[in-house]
């Protein structure tokens, strides 16, 4: 989409979701070529050329046609298996290929993952580590989509192993840089016999990964039990993380208690975790109203720091001396989107449709021409630092970037066909 295109896109955007007799309507009507059909499967199909080298023996790189970031997602001798980012993108071009019918894609998504249970253990990731564990999101997928019982056990052994009692023979089994971040032994033993998860560290990325795969778990089971953990340990987050002192930042989250900073992907994961949890968890639970008052009072900071000439959210929220990034306004896309959807944002629906809107179109028009996603930023640790974030690297095509897009088009292809995941 050209830059003049996209602007008239974008006032329109702002204008005609008031218009609009019907949200969902407005959200299926597209303009040429950025029907989210066209962009999923652009995006899906990238990830799978990117995916063909992944092979019994192979030193595998995600590195697919046009791609300009980190080569740090591999899978052959890596100690921590495959990138969590990596294992996200796969599951939703998945579900992509699902909704869009492209049963070829599916198939050789779903064939390419048999190297996990014979040839390529070794690309499996040791589930003890946040990050680590979001890996079973992918297999349990795979079971929702053909019932392959092999999958269906991998994927419910590592979402238990999420919630299994700390041992300190597990601090042995990662490198020591990955396990500092991980609260020491006497601490994950207190949050153990509270009810949460010993992976818990209260930094926010935490609040997709741990969703990720019980959401997934409760998704292929019909157990109300894991969407009942993440729900628990959401309003643990709620209660410790969200900025809850009136303000210009009500609603938002710093990316650690001690990196005040409202870093777009980080927030990005907080948005996508109430997202998810709120979609799978009974409206009578005792977390839900709570979970709900976090989403909205998320959502309403948001629509106000949402820059209307792009479309998009800054590297930090709200900082325009920081640029326009893709991975955290494809994630607060999706939010809006499902916010329209279920109905959790009243009589605002339709103005929170149109921000939706002018979203995916500032998205869609960083695509290149393989269907990389410009303005990335790279994989970012938590730090006490302003410059830190501002001058953090942008990269092409990183998976980071690649599926929050494809879950906004999941979600917009899923309104479309009148499902409600």
């Amino acid at each position: 989409m050209r830059k003049s295109d996209l602007a008239t896109a974008l006032a329109a955007a702002l204008m005609a979701g008031a218009a609009a007799a019907d949200v969902r309507d407005y959200l299926c009507d597209w303009p040429v070529g950025t029907d989210p059909k066209i962009i999923a499967t652009r995006i899906s199909r990238q990830f799978m050329s990117g995916l063909e080298s992944f092979g019994p023996e192979t030193d595998w790189v995600y590195e697919p046609q046009g791609y300009a970031g980190s080569v740090g997602y591999g899978a052959h001798g890596r100690p921590n298996g495959i990138h969590y980012s990596v294992a996200i993108l796969w599951t939703h071009a998945l579900e992509c290929a699902r909704l869009t019918g492209d049963r070829w894609l599916e198939k050789r998504l779903i064939d390419k993952f048999e190297l996990f249970y014979n040839e390529r253990k070794d690309a499996v990731p040791p589930p003890y580590h946040v990050d680590m564990t979001v890996f079973g999101m992918l297999p349990l997928e795979i079971y929702c989509l053909n019932g392959d019982k092999r999958a269906l056990d991998l994927g419910l052994r590592i979402a238990e192993n999420q919630w299994a009692k700390p041992q300190a023979s597990d601090f042995g089994k990662l490198s020591p840089a990955v396990m500092e971040q991980n609260f020491p032994l006497d601490r994950q033993l207190a949050l153990w016999e509270d009810g949460y998860t010993p992976q818990t560290r209260l930094w926010i990325d935490d609040m997709f990964m741990i969703i990720a795969v019980q959401s997934q778990a409760g998704r292929a089971t019909s157990d109300l039990r894991y969407v009942e953990r993440s729900a628990k340990e959401m309003v643990l987050y709620l209660d410790k993380l969200q900025i809850s002192k009136p303000g210009k930042d009500y609603g938002l989250f710093y990316h650690a208690p001690d990196a005040p900073f409202l870093w777009a992907r980080g927030d990005g994961w907080m948005a996508a975790g109430m997202t998810m949890v709120l979609k799978s968890l009974p409206k009578e639970n005792i977390h839900y109203a709570r979970i709900l008052k976090g989403y909205r009072d998320m959502m309403k900071a948001l629509y106000d720091k949402q820059d209307m000439s792009t479309g998009m959210w800054n590297e930090l929220v709200g900082d325009t001396k920081t640029w326009a990034e893709t991975s955290g306004t494809g994630m607060f896309a999706f939010a809006f989107v499902e916010g329209v959807k279920n109905g959790w944002f009243g009589d605002d629906a339709d103005a929170y449709a149109a921000r939706a809107r002018a979203a995916y179109l500032g998205l869609v028009s960083r695509l290149d021409n393989f269907g990389n996603v410009a303005d990335v930023c790279i994989g970012t640790a938590k730090n006490n630092d302003y410059q830190y974030y501002v001058d953090r690297t942008r990269v092409t095509g990183d998976p980071h970037g690649q599926a929050p897009l494809l879950w906004v088009c999941e979600s917009l292809l899923a309104l479309r066909c009148g499902e409600g995941r």
